[in-house]
């Protein structure tokens, strides 16, 4: 496994580490909405996590990075998100639509 890119959450918000003292995030109430998606990358198929800003820029995560794992798990100690909706990315399909996380509550639908 790769040491990076490396992936994670804080108070401060979602981030990403491409390298070794370059991480990058944004701050938790700039976040407007979380969605996740599985992909077909024709040898293998993925999960990413986008993290939607309120600039019309989104913070991506893969499920083949370091601490993936922990950022599905603890997003909920976070954001509001319903269980049922975490249960259900055991079983998202690329041919699935994406699954809405969280929005935030004056972010159009």
């Amino acid at each position: 496994m790769n040491k990076y890119p490396k992936v994670g959450l804080d108070t401060s918000g979602p981030w990403r580490e491409d390298r070794e003292g370059q991480k990058f995030g944004y701050p938790w109430n700039e976040i407007t909405r979380v969605t996740v998606a599985a992909l077909d990358l024709k040898t293998h198929k993925e999960k990413t996590i986008e993290f939607d800003h309120e600039s019309g820029h989104f913070l991506e995560m893969n499920s083949a990075w370091v601490g993936f794992t922990d950022v599905i798990e603890k997003l909920s100690d976070f954001l509001p998100v319903k269980e049922e909706s975490k249960k259900k990315l055991k079983y998202l399909e690329p041919t699935d639509d994406f699954i809405t996380l969280w929005v935030r509550a004056d972010y159009p639908q």
